[in-house]
């Protein structure tokens, strides 16, 4: 019933402009806050961070390179005329507008230019903090930008001329005084910087032996720590660093990076641990998992070190119709097995039975197979035991272990107890239940029937292809910058060959099985490592094990 002066018409979504952090470079490195920011965006306008970061945003969002919106090459003229009133009018249609920038959004970025734009607009304003660069950097050497005993203040300087990030009027600071600045002293360098500001530092009697430690393209694959001096500086700057952006960390706590009796601190390894190296550290991997399935692989190879990127290569969704699927849940009951495949399979199925008002006791009176751990994984997730996961896991095995079970064998697999030897249904066959994708292999399903077995198959979820790749992955792959790739199913294999084609010989390819290395060897690509158990870790560890 509606009451007087109110009003039924749906209300009309408020826009609204976030200036997000998007961190020193690593997506890994990204906030919670900036993560949930870009999930609930409509339209992304992004200075040059990290593409993976951008992996993060609403899939249907809007985005936009700051770049393409630069008048002549005038960054003044972008931040205070065309990217506020590209932010507005996105936020004006009713959307979430996002202004991504690499580090902090009010450091060294057009963040603050922006808030002052967008102050007296009337739209909602809302400022994501990133963690910033010299931080950044500074955990990355393992070294403290601040210390008790050396340093008590920090200076954020930047040594960036012209284009996106530089001072106020286009020129540098006056590095004269900052000399005279008591504590560390954090330089933002750009990737055309000649280190021509060292020389005034000296001048106003800057030590040449003062400790300096550079750490270039921060939290990336290609991240480089170098230690030197004050005086070695610009040399170092014009000859090693080449057109990486940089942090340069000058002061007292840059010493601390190396032996020091002091503090008895260990030199940092190269990925910027104390001690050695991690083994996948300055390694580019590629995982090709569909999208929500690939977040426990990807936080393992991060732990060994690895620059994890993701391209999904096949979708995984809901199959069009539901009618097969509930018609053999409403028969479960008849079957002596139902035999699970994948992860995937287990988690539409047993959804589709609880969404539907089931639960899992009418699944009482049957045995249930898994092919891998992470099968059998998802099913306790839902609080059910596999009675049946043989290795090696694959098809081939379950079907042989299967076969037996249904003979009356031996239950040595079993995880929990069952009579001496399985009975015949009065049908006088057993029946097998498979819950399948809408693609793969048959061999199951064939070594069963040959055995006298009534198998009933029925799709629980589609696989599909995903037909063009990530922009930066493409490119990637094709400069031959990706030091492995992934491949954990033979359609995984089959739809990397038809995105990339002859380019994989570009990157090492490492297969979960000998079944997905024969499918990688048909469409003409050699794999370099296979793994001997197939599961993710197995794959992991022939990545490990590889020797060129």
């Amino acid at each position: 019933m509606q009451t007087p002066g109110s009003d039924d018409r749906p209300l009309q979504k408020a826009g609204r402009i976030s200036l997000v952090g998007a961190g020193p470079g690593h997506p890994r490195l990204l906030t919670l806050a900036a993560a949930d920011a870009l999930a609930n965006s409509d339209a992304v306008l992004h200075t040059d961070v990290d593409p993976r970061v951008l992996d993060y945003a609403n899939p249907s969002a809007e985005v936009c390179a700051a770049r393409e919106l630069l008048v002549e090459g005038d960054a003044v003229h972008w931040s205070a005329h065309a990217a506020p009133r590209w932010l507005l009018d996105r936020a004006a249609a009713g959307g979430h507008a996002v202004f991504l920038a690499d580090g902090d959004p009010m450091l060294f970025s057009h963040g603050g230019e922006l808030l002052d734009r967008l102050r007296d607009t009337g739209v909602p304003v809302t400022v994501v903090p990133g963690v910033t660069a010299a931080s950044a950097a500074a955990a990355e050497a393992a070294i403290p930008i601040t210390h008790a005993a050396y340093s008590s203040a920090v200076a954020l300087v930047t040594a960036r001329v012209g284009g996106e990030g530089n001072a106020g009027d286009g020129g540098l600071p006056d590095f004269s005084e900052i000399a005279q600045f008591p504590g560390t002293v954090a330089v933002y360098v750009g990737e055309r910087d000649p280190g021509k500001w060292v020389e005034p530092l000296i001048a106003a009697g800057k030590p040449t032996a003062t400790p300096v430690v550079i750490v270039a393209a921060c939290s990336r694959a290609e991240q480089r720590v170098v230690r030197t001096t004050l005086g070695e500086l610009p040399r170092v700057i014009a000859h090693e660093l080449g057109r990486s952006p940089a942090i340069v960390l000058i002061g007292p706590v840059a010493r601390l990076g190396t032996e020091s009796p002091a503090s008895g601190t260990r030199a940092a390894g190269a990925d910027g641990l104390l001690g050695p190296p991690r083994p996948l550290h300055g390694r580019r991997v590629l995982v090709t998992r569909p999208r929500g399935q690939a977040d426990e692989l990807v936080d393992r190879l991060a732990e060994l070190g690895a620059d994890v990127w993701t391209q999904p290569v096949i979708e995984i969704a809901d199959p069009p119709d539901w009618s097969a699927v509930d018609s053999v849940l409403a028969r479960i009951v008849h079957f002596d097995w139902l035999v699970f495949s994948s992860v995937n399979g287990v988690e539409r199925l047993l959804g589709r039975l609880l969404d539907r008002g089931g639960d899992v006791r009418r699944l009482a009176k049957v045995r249930l197979a898994a092919i891998g751990p992470s099968t059998a994984a998802s099913l306790e997730r839902f609080g059910l035991r596999a009675d049946l996961m043989p290795e090696p896991f694959r098809a081939e095995a379950l079907a042989e272990a299967l076969v037996e079970r249904l003979e009356g064998g031996k239950d040595e697999a079993s995880t929990r107890p069952r009579p001496q030897a399985l009975s015949r249904s009065e049908r006088g066959a057993s029946r097998v239940l498979l819950a399948r994708a809408s693609r793969g292999r048959e061999v199951l399903a064939e070594r069963l029937r040959a055995a006298g077995v009534e198998v009933e198959q029925v799709v629980v979820y589609t696989s599909r292809d995903v037909v063009e790749p990530r922009p930066h992955v493409r490119e990637a792959i094709r400069q031959g910058r990706v030091d492995w790739t992934l491949v954990t199913s033979s359609a995984i294999a089959r739809s990397l060959d038809a995105m990339f084609g002859e380019q994989l010989s570009k990157t090492h390819l490492a297969s979960i099985s000998p079944i997905t290395s024969d499918t990688l060897r048909q469409l003409g690509h050699q794999p370099a490592a296979e793994a001997t158990e197939y599961t993710m870790e197995g794959i992991v560890r022939a990545v490990l094990n590889w020797k060129e």
